[in-house]
């Protein structure tokens, strides 16, 4: 028992003396699906009860697997011990995985004061600020937080701050912009049919249906071979206004039933 003891003890020294380097963090020789992987760090903390990181490793494989309550259970404890490095990603989890917006929305203007240039899964707070007012249908403060992510320099912005911009744009009723905003993320990315889909809306709403059904048709063909927003997370988890084959199928039927 004592060599047992003495070997996590010295586990736990080279950990902290190594921060987050892949080679000492025995619980990662393990698939995240695993008891050993939650073993491993469970027997981890009892010791270094105090170490953030070992709580958010212990907390992510609940969150991939869809236990929310666990996940963020052990995500809240790694916030207690150090927020500036794990309120953004908690608010990331609150706003993608659980779909809570309220309270992804607090999570990050909160860390927004801290750093308010910082960024979680290649986008910045005020990107997940701004979708989960517009999920929320609070059209004024999504266009507050999503012209921030549109207005930095070119070389700054991702296709889908253009994608909910559009999205956005449509809801306010101003197709116009909400064109022009389609075909910028298009451009960036001529594949991503969710685009594709709500342009084609547009498109319907202007009675452009020529175009609509072109817009339909590259939609559909692309979501076929698998093309959607291209993030990490989406083998886990839908985002917010990501398209299903039953809705392009559904506004073909509709719309173009002869």
């Amino acid at each position: 028992m004592k060599l047992y003891l003495s070997f996590f003890l010295l586990l736990i020294l080279s950990f902290d003396s190594t921060c987050q380097d892949n080679s000492e963090q025995p619980w990662k020789k393990y698939n995240y699906n695993t008891f050993d992987w939650q073993n491993t760090i469970d027997s981890i903390i009892k010791i270094n009860p105090n170490n953030a990181y070992l709580w958010q490793q212990k907390a992510m494989p609940y969150f991939k697997n869809g236990d929310y309550y666990n996940g963020m259970k052990n995500l809240d404890e790694a916030v207690k011990l150090d927020t500036a490095s794990w309120l953004g990603y908690r608010g990331f989890m609150k706003c993608i995985f659980l779909k809570d917006y309220t309270n992804a929305i607090t999570d990050f203007k909160q860390i927004i004061k801290r750093q308010p240039n910082a960024y979680e899964m290649d986008h910045s707070y005020y990107f997940y600020v701004g979708i989960s007012y517009l999920k929320l249908s609070s059209l004024d403060s999504a266009e507050k937080y999503l012209n921030v992510c549109i207005t930095k320099l070119k070389e700054r912005t991702h296709y889908l701050d253009w994608y909910y911009s559009g999205i956005l744009k449509f809801k306010q009723g101003n197709q116009t912009k909400a064109l022009e905003y389609f075909d910028v993320c298009l451009n960036e990315y001529s594949h991503l049919n969710d685009a594709n889909f709500y342009k084609a809306n547009v498109l319907l709403s202007l009675n452009r249906k020529e175009e609509a059904y072109s817009c339909l048709m590259k939609s559909k063909e692309d979501n076929k071979a698998g093309y959607s927003l291209n993030e990490d997370n989406i083998i886990y988890v839908d985002y917010p206004f990501q398209v299903k084959m039953y809705q392009i199928e559904d506004l073909l039927k509709n719309s173009f039933a002869k």
